[in-house]
């Protein structure tokens, strides 16, 4: 897909957020058809042949987008689909989860058929959550067309047994899990936000024995708190206030600290380990209170919890600077940065780097230095390749 140009010039949070709104508006129509075509697929836990049915569409849906589709076999549930899309840098792949199976059994489209009315989709599955797998497609969609590729890589997990306690998946799910684990056992930072738990089609928290998240965030999800469009969390660690959107979740703490509360509900904890490492949980959708209502407070919040882990590095940013991309290789003295301009205008990157380093250009441009600042001056979509010694 080519990037939309007109998305090439800065602008404002606000004036992005009104043409994200605005492609969505114009894509209603086939995110409803895709949505109705998803429900016509009728997908009952318990019957194997029709939930097949249903990934093998999704699966097509997928691959139409660039992703490749693989089937986790099983004999007695659904296969489970996982799809993985490329991106534009290696870091870890951003995890969307779902499932298509369904409550409802085989022949509930005779009484209660797809169909639109007052505004609002209706039928068995619409909601729970063969919605929530369109708005996954259309989300990559629009992130491919906005930015030309995604920005990071998207795995989509889509199980097929989840209305009956996700037995059969979760092995797959497990070993995400396991990996995240490893992660912050290693002395790192991980901030996990959204809908991170197990719901009831009456949007209730579902305790889930055994919930393998909990193992890593030290606490099990409550209860879910509909409150208004603007909801507002707030933080103790650092203080800030960070604006939600729907919903506040409330967390049965087990072994973290809580560091946001709300209405003596803790709604958010952070849990410290032996080797540094940090996990910071809000399953609340900060995120898409930050897109629809403004960035700064969750960027400046972002910008305290991973400062300690910034400073450490010896090749960093001095400032934000949108659309400055960088990565670099270490082996023994030397090191290796790449840094990308991502946007589709001239631009400087600033690189702050150890003193007393020579440079040497293998590509692209030639920095210039201010004391122990590298300055770049990259065309768009350029490249600098330099070693460090």
């Amino acid at each position: 897909m080519t990037k939309n140009p007109a998305h090439s010039t800065p602008k404002s949070n606000h004036q992005i957020a009104q043409m994200r709104l605005h492609y969505f508006e114009q894509q209603r129509d086939h995110m409803i058809d895709i949505i109705r075509r998803l429900v016509e697929i009728e997908s009952p836990s318990d019957n194997k042949q029709a939930v097949d049915r249903c990934s093998a569409f999704a699966a097509e849906e997928f691959a139409a987008l660039g992703g490749r589709a693989q089937f986790h076999r099983v004999a007695d549930f659904g296969n489970h689909l996982q799809v993985d899309f490329p991106g534009e840098t290696q870091q870890k792949p951003v995890l969307l989860l779902g499932h298509y199976d369904t409550v409802y059994p085989l022949g509930t489209l005779t009484t209660m058929p797809c169909r639109l009315g007052n505004g609002r989709l209706w039928g068995p599955g619409v909601l729970d959550m063969k919605s929530g797998i369109a708005l996954m497609m259309y989300a990559i969609r629009g992130l491919q067309e906005w930015n030309g590729q995604l920005p990071r890589p998207v795995t989509v997990l889509l199980v097929s047994d989840e209305e009956v306690g996700s037995d059969t998946s979760r092995a797959i799910t497990e070993d995400q899990i396991r990996s995240l684990e490893a992660f912050v056992e290693n002395g790192n930072t991980l901030l996990i936000t959204g809908l991170t738990g197990f719901y009831d089609p009456h949007a209730r928290a579902w305790p889930l024995a055994g919930f393998p998240l909990a193992r890593i965030t030290g606490a099990d999800l409550k209860e879910v708190h509909f409150i208004s469009p603007d909801v507002e969390l707030t933080l103790k660690e650092p203080s800030v206030t960070l604006p939600s959107h729907l919903w506040i979740s409330s967390i049965d703490n087990h072994s973290a600290q809580a560091a946001g509360e709300r209405d003596g509900e803790v709604t958010a904890t952070i849990r410290k380990t032996a080797n540094g490492g940090t996990l910071i949980w809000i399953p609340s959708p900060v995120d898409i209170g930050a897109w629809l209502r403004g960035t700064e407070p969750l960027a400046s919040y972002l910008q305290s919890i991973f400062a300690s882990a910034l400073d450490a590095e010896q090749f960093r940013f001095p400032k934000p600077q949108p659309g400055c991309l960088m990565r670099v290789l270490k082996a023994g003295n030397a090191s290796l940065s790449v840094v990308t301009n991502g946007g589709d205008s001239p631009l400087k990157c600033e690189v702050q780097h150890p003193d007393g380093l020579n440079d040497q250009k293998l590509w692209g441009d030639t920095p210039a230095h201010r004391g122990a600042t590298a300055i770049y001056s990259l065309p768009p979509r350029g490249t600098a390749v330099t070693l460090w010694q």
